[in-house]
């Protein structure tokens, strides 16, 4: 017995004084307490070699392929024009084929071939010698909807009173004229939604028709919205697989060359209504998907509305380096005008809709030399100052009052020991921001896409689903609707696979959020450590040079140098040279002092400078570690008392300076007092220890 209590006061004592070794200008109180799979994920690829000779799809190839097939071409705004070799001759109609600048692949709505640069370049040569090209989308046609499909739903006329009422109330639209509603064909109907209960439940919901030309009678695929308060609102596509579109197409006049993009149907509608401009909305809140842009080519003029705020305005610039940055114009926050946040509510305001519509800029250029042209940008940034720290998570609110919040364009470092959670801590920071609609694509290579997906959906939940499997079709449902996707890598893989993957995707689904999960596994085991050390700085420079380029935030989890246990790590305990640390603007690192207690120190804030630590609670049902669902205990029923504490330490940090015997030891008894997890203490005796400590 003796010996195994001089055990204990010995792991004790190791533990504490590894909490009193940390050297953080800020540290916040520590914690008080101890503490199958998603039916389909959006799995990415690297892109296939697009032309003849295996490399990489380029303007000039393209061109010259063109031009040796003597095929009759122009050059399009994101596109080349082609007229297409696939489409069966007959007629005089001039059918053409659409072929992206960025990425080589080729749209024929006629026809309606959707294809990579490489089977184009292929249906070229077979076209030489008189053969009728292999199509293999015309074998396996993309599903539409069917006519019964859409007679099931009813037009806004016939809907009945209860549902457009609630439809007005949840939406905001009681402005909004029934003839414009009518005029974009706007349904109602009700589809099935999966319950808790593990059944389904027939909701009414507000149907958004997508055309594929203007005089169609039967939309190709509809978007059904609950009509429900925003926070429970839910949202399914019919029929779930098939193409994207703009919703309000069909309105479009075939001589407009002017168009209003907005990101809500119902701002599309308000704009239409107020000023008579065309307006249509994209498939998904600023999500612009590559094949609706042979679409928007005829156009000269395109106004993009997405709101007053500095993400919508982010997603309107990003946007616009698809459309051709030199044809697209901004509605933001301008001196002396009006501040409005979209169509509807300027309508709802009585606002000029037009006005506002005429006074939009273009969208600054990459090279841009006077204040005039910078003059309103300024503004909006002194107009939306706490915006410009970027999205804040709602899950770690204390991570906010660090970092201020999740900004594109940066470049992160995460390190922690080995097995202490990180990819279970990153996993649930990048689903708190998903939930905010932070578009994210993760390239797990150290653990497959399968368990990382069963780790958010408990994340998610809250719960074991395992235990509750009736639940799970609700939840996966719920986990499908966010703006996830997942690299189709795992183990060792060549850097320059994964930065075109990033392109791809950041040009293909408008990612907001790149994670590498991790370096050293990407990048496989080497016996040379200087060829290891090479590899790792090209791949942080490749990596930052991505983020800044595309305005994309990149998270990189990198394990750091072998050291004691008893250690606690630093900044330079991250492995690889000392151009990780200089490059990143931000480094975490995941402390696990003892097996329940652990923490997140920021150790680089290039944003603000302010450095310090998060505490973290491991639930071991949800897999979380924000403490998002863990039950209050006694610790947090008193929080007057619990603030009491935290002041009482943060005095205690400033004060002592711990380089002396005697603060150390008065450090390490306060932390022992405010966050053993072996004995529980009651709040009050905690204080009262606190006082003598202070007083001593």
């Amino acid at each position: 017995s003796l010996f195994n209590c001089c055990t204990w006061w010995q792991k004790s004592l190791r533990s504490f004084c590894f909490v009193a070794m940390l050297r953080s200008n800020r540290i916040v109180a520590p914690l008080r307490k101890q503490f199958d799979f998603v039916r389909r994920i959006q799995t990415l690829r690297t892109p296939e070699p697009t032309n003849a000779n295996g490399s990489v799809f380029s303007a000039k190839a393209a061109e010259e392929l063109l031009e040796v097939n003597k095929c009759n071409y122009s050059i399009g705004h994101a596109s080349y024009v082609v007229q297409c070799p696939l489409c069966d001759g007959g007629g005089e109609e001039k059918r053409d084929i659409y072929v992206n600048k960025t990425t080589g692949n080729v749209v024929c709505k006629p026809c309606r071939v959707k294809a990579t640069w490489s089977e184009f370049s292929q249906w070229l040569k077979v076209k030489k010698t008189g053969a009728l090209p292999d199509i293999p989308q015309k074998r396996n046609p993309v599903p539409s909807i069917t006519e019964p499909s859409w007679g099931a739903t009813r037009s806004w006329a016939d809907s009945s009173r209860d549902v457009v009422h609630r439809a007005n109330s949840a939406f905001g639209i009681e402005l909004l004229d029934p003839a414009f509603l009518a005029k974009y064909r706007v349904h109602t109907g009700s589809a099935k939604f999966p319950t808790l209960s593990g059944t389904t439940a027939e909701l009414p919901c507000v149907v958004f028709p997508w055309f594929e030309e203007r005089e169609d009678k039967v939309p190709f695929r509809m978007k059904m919205e609950t009509v429900v308060d925003r926070s429970d609102r839910q949202i399914i596509l019919e029929p779930k697989d098939g193409s994207y579109g703009l919703f309000g197409w069909n309105t479009i006049p075939a001589s407009a060359k002017e168009i209003v993009i907005t990101r809500g149907e119902f701002d599309a509608i308000a704009v239409n209504q107020s000023t008579g401009i065309p307006a249509v909305a994209l498939p998904g809140g600023t999500f612009l998907p590559p094949e609706v842009l042979p679409q928007l080519e005829p156009f000269e003029r395109i106004v993009v509305w997405f709101g007053n705020d500095a993400q919508a305005r982010q997603a309107a610039n990003h946007m616009a380096r698809k459309l051709n940055i030199e044809r697209c114009f901004l509605i933001c926050s301008q001196d002396g005008l009006p501040k409005v946040h979209t169509p509807l509510d300027a309508l709802k305001k009585g606002i000029d809709l037009k006005l506002v519509i005429e006074s939009a800029k273009p969208i600054k250029h990459k090279r841009i030399v006077t204040f005039n042209q910078l003059r309103d940008e300024v503004y909006g940034e002194l107009s939306n100052s706490n915006q410009l720290s970027g999205v804040k998570w709602h899950r770690f609110p204390k991570l906010n009052q660090i970092l201020k919040g999740h900004r594109p364009g940066e470049l992160t470092v995460f390190t922690g020991p080995t097995g202490s959670g990180k990819t279970t801590f990153m996993s649930e920071l990048s689903l708190d921001l998903a939930m905010q609609g932070v578009t994210t694509l993760w390239g797990s290579f150290e653990i497959k896409n399968v368990r990382l997906a069963k780790t958010m959906l408990h994340q998610l939940s809250g719960i074991r689903l395992e235990k509750q499997l009736e639940q799970y079709g609700y939840w996966a449902d719920r986990l499908e609707q966010l703006p996830l996707y997942f690299m189709g890598f795992y183990g060792p893989v060549d850097l320059q696979n994964v930065i075109e993957t990033m392109s791809h995707s950041a040009y293909v689904h408008d990612i907001q959020h790149v994670i590498v999960d991790n370096l050293q596994f990407m990048m496989g085991a080497t016996h040379n450590m200087a060829d290891k050390y090479s590899l790792q700085s090209q791949a942080i420079a490749a990596f930052r040079m991505f983020a800044s380029e595309k305005n994309i935030h990149v998270t990189v989890v990198i394990h750091p140098r072998k050291e004691e246990e008893s250690m606690a790590l630093t900044t330079a305990s991250i492995s690889g040279t000392a151009k990780v640390s200089q490059e990143a603007d931000n480094i975490m690192i995941l402390q696990a002092p003892y097996k329940n207690n652990k923490f997140l120190q920021v150790t680089k804030n290039r944003f603000d400078g302010d450095t310090g630590v998060v505490p973290l609670s491991f639930d071991r049902e949800s897999l979380t570690l924000s403490g998002h669902f863990a039950n209050k205990d006694a610790y947090s029923d008193n929080p007057v008392q619990e603030d009491l504490s935290e002041h009482l330490f943060e005095g205690l940090v400033q004060s002592a300076c711990r380089k002396c015997v005697i603060c150390t030891c008065m450090y390490t008894l306060f932390q022992w007092f405010t966050c053993c997890a072996i004995i529980p203490v009651h709040p009050y005796i905690h204080t009262c220890v606190t006082i003598v400590i202070l007083a001593s």
